[in-house]
């Protein structure tokens, strides 16, 4: 138990998320088409034609451009709520993750946070600017980054965090855990009062597994989820996430009003309408992923015959 933590840690962390295209493009003198950014999980299908469509519609309408975003974005909250079966008023729109990461510090103020590890960058980083120390539950790279739920909750049981983190899928490994192992998860954080955040960015490849419903009659449980990796268009910098009314009350007080652009936010409500694209996206990277494993598989072969 002990190997899987890290010590208490408040100096921050300078690692960034996401490759410096820009940089890269100025520094090498390289045009950025013919860059490929591992280091970010974009759809590489990009944005559905349908939000492409609107975008350019609206970006060419001068009234709308000169009227300030509807401050409780209605549309695409009322859009997300019934997709996900959730309560409008518990979805809280922001400018992507990183923004309701910190929100949530702000909002939860705790004492101490379990963070599941390697993660994302921002969220230590927003732990940090919040002055709350980290506690590191450490995913073993020789189970495949897989969540060991018991070792976790007897680690929640016994330091008692006001918040704990983890991703499902799990980033960037893709390991998934499953509902109902994550439903044992909820549990345990009702019983230790720790505030459960669930980043779901990619949630999308395995919508079955999300925890969003559960959110409606907990206190404990804030799922984050985003619109533009699934859907090719982080530029566009759309982030939501689901839980109780009360919760998302607190959220909101924590966010800048029009978090979110009016373009962004009716792009967004268009993408996540495009089922044919999700089912698309859906079959398209499974099938990229059984070639992959063909072709290392074949690679690997043909290395050790050599």
């Amino acid at each position: 138990m002990p190997a899987r933590l890290m010590s208490l840690r408040t100096s921050p962390d300078a690692s960034m998320h996401g490759g410096d295209v820009d940089r890269i493009t100025r520094d090498y003198g390289i045009t950025s088409g013919r860059l490929l950014d591992f280091s970010a999980n974009i759809n590489p299908a990009g944005p559905p034609v349908r939000a492409m469509t609107r975008l350019a519609r609206e970006a060419a309408d001068r009234d709308l451009l000169t009227r300030y975003p509807d401050p409780d974005y209605v549309e695409l909250r009322n859009t997300l709520a019934a997709i996900l079966t959730v309560p409008a008023n518990g979805v809280t729109i922001a400018n992507g993750a990183a923004a309701l990461i910190a929100a949530i510090v702000r909002a939860a103020k705790p004492q101490e946070c379990l963070l599941a590890t390697p993660a994302f960058a921002e969220y230590t980083r927003a732990l940090h600017a919040g002055g709350c120390p980290v506690r590191f539950f450490r995913l073993a790279a020789d189970r495949a980054f897989a969540l060991d739920v018991d070792a976790l909750m007897a680690v929640l049981h016994r330091y008692r965090p006001g918040l704990c983190v983890l991703t499902n899928p799990h980033n960037p490994s893709g390991a998934l855990t499953s509902k109902s192992q994550m439903l044992r998860v909820l549990d345990c954080v009702r019983r230790t009062k720790t505030v459960l955040v669930v980043d779901e960015a990619f949630i999308d490849y395995a919508p079955t597994e999300t925890l969003s419903t559960e959110t409606v009659q907990s206190d404990h449980l804030i799922v984050l989820r985003s619109v533009t990796k699934f859907y090719g268009m982080p530029a566009l910098r759309v982030g939501y996430s689901v839980s109780s009314p009360n919760l998302a009350a607190r959220l909101t007080t924590q966010l800048p009003p029009w978090p979110v652009t009016t373009l962004a936010a009716s792009a967004a409500a268009e993408a996540i309408q495009d089922s044919v694209y999700a089912q698309l996206t859906v079959a398209a990277v499974t099938e990229r992923r059984r070639w992959l494993r063909r072709a290392l598989v074949y690679t690997v072969r043909r290395g050790s015959k050599a």
